[in-house]
């Protein structure tokens, strides 16, 4: 009978590793350098949201007087003139295009801190938004008008609060009026009035009592035959 023992075999020792020649390192591409840090402007006048190391922050108004303050904005939209037949006769297939453009820009001025990072959160006083049509026949198209007027009471402007009204509006008219018109432009989005701080530009914006726009007597003249009636003495006309 044999007798057989276990033996542990000793492991094999790991060979060196061949050192790389010089012409292969050579080859080797050079380590990327690491990045710059971020510049920022350290003379006057500095961005009020950047801090002494560049990094974005927002601006304390604690210390600022409470005013009354007002700001309007305007953008446009460039139309065809198919769509604009169709905004003048309110016939669009999604329904009444300017009202809902109206009520989608006051809400957006009202949460404009949700949508701007560093905007501050404001009560405002009122957020009107106004659609004007271009007058005429506008038979290569033209420009619709879209303003928005905002007011607080606090220490801080209401610029921006103008400025995404005016813009969520457009934007609602252009979801509203696509499906007539895919090649609509909105553009020229800008500060028209500035009050109550200490940077004030522009005349003054519209007030909440500003009198209605004059309108065309009414036509009290007979329907023709084969004629139909239409109301041409509403806001957005």
């Amino acid at each position: 009978m044999w007798n057989v023992t276990a033996r542990r075999l000793p492991r094999p020792r790991p060979r060196p590793r061949a050192r790389p020649h010089a012409l292969a390192l050579a080859r080797r591409p050079a380590a990327p350098a690491p990045l710059a840090a971020r510049a920022y402007c350290t003379a006057p006048p500095t961005l009020s949201h950047l801090d002494g190391e560049g990094r974005a922050r927002m601006v304390d108004v604690g210390g600022k007087k409470v005013t009354a303050r007002a700001a309007e904005a305007e953008c446009l939209v460039r139309v065809s003139a198919r769509l604009l037949r169709l905004l003048r006769d309110a016939s669009l297939p999604k329904g009444d295009a300017l009202t809902v453009a109206q009520v989608a820009g006051a809400l957006a001025a009202k949460r404009t801190a949700d949508l701007i990072p560093m905007c501050h959160p404001l009560a405002l006083d009122y957020a009107r938004v106004r659609i004007t049509l271009p007058r005429g026949e506008c038979a290569h198209g033209g420009l619709v008008r879209v303003t928005c007027a905002a007011a607080a009471t606090a220490r801080t402007g209401v610029e921006m609060e103008a400025l995404t009204g005016a813009a969520l509006a457009a934007l609602a008219l252009y979801d509203m009026c696509k499906s007539v018109d895919r090649h609509m432009i909105i553009t020229d989005l800008r500060v028209l009035t500035k009050s109550g701080g200490a940077h004030d530009f522009g005349g003054p914006p519209a007030q909440e009592s500003a009198p209605a726009p004059a309108v065309r007597a009414h036509d009290t003249s007979p329907i023709k035959p084969n004629e139909t009636y239409a109301p041409t003495d509403l806001m957005h006309f």
